[in-house]
């Protein structure tokens, strides 16, 4: 019977290696930076102001601010009448231009609501041509606009008529004033200026204008009635 023994025993002088435990896990190191963002530059110099562009020139603002109404007569008529106006009204203003077919020069009358007045009237006119000037007062069942042409010539009469105090917030006076009428009859012009004032215990609902010699107006005569405030 034979044996085999095998020896497990190490030489003398050989040291084998021993596998430890895993240490500890170490600190995260810091993130990496690709790019560092360096400091803010110095502001740059102001730029040069811009050159100035003109805009176009605005419209020119109207005398007046809406036509309440306007009459051109086609015939003869003896009254001009005016019954629709705007509501709250302050003040209008009445372009008269104007002459009679069948009177020599007369006065226009302009009554307010049909009311006989009174009405108080200062006058004042000059003739052309000469130093001649003169001022009246009177009171009437009219207002007196201011004097027209009529038999004779060819020439209108033109007056601007303010009417003030339509509202009635002054001891319900109403007012007209009128400014530069003028007329030519028989080669002979004035120029009035005129200042009327009525009381008025109600709203304005209507204006006529009309001859006080009893005439009638001519064709071509034209009364237009513009609201102010």
């Amino acid at each position: 019977m034979s044996f085999r023994v095998s020896s497990s025993i190490s030489p003398p002088g050989l040291v084998l290696p021993i596998t430890g435990p895993t240490g500890p896990t170490g600190p995260t190191g810091p993130a990496f930076v690709e790019v560092a963002t360096g400091p803010t530059g110095a502001t740059g110099p102001t730029g040069s102001v811009g050159s100035a562009i003109t805009g176009p020139t605005g419209p020119v603002a109207a005398i007046v601010s809406s036509v309440i109404g306007s009459v051109t007569l086609t015939g003869a008529t003896s009254s001009i009448s005016f019954t629709s106006f705007p509501s709250p009204i302050k003040s209008i203003r009445a372009l008269l231009c104007t002459r009679f077919s069948d009177v020599i020069s007369s006065p226009v009358g302009v009554t307010v609501n049909n009311s006989s007045g009174p009405y108080v009237n200062v006058v004042h006119y000059s003739l052309s041509g000469s130093t001649y000037a003169t001022r009246f007062a009177f009171a009437s069942t009219y207002g007196y606009a201011y004097k027209t042409p009529g038999l004779g010539t060819t020439a209108f009469g033109v007056q601007t008529l303010t009417i003030s105090n339509l509202s009635r917030n002054v001891s319900n006076a109403l007012t007209m004033f009128g400014e530069h009428g003028s007329w030519v009859d028989s080669n002979t012009g004035s120029i009035e200026n005129v200042l009327i004032t009525t009381a008025l215990s109600t709203g304005v609902s209507n204006i006529t204008f009309f001859s006080v010699s009893g005439g009638n107006f001519a064709t071509g005569s034209k009364i237009s009635l513009y609201f102010l405030d």
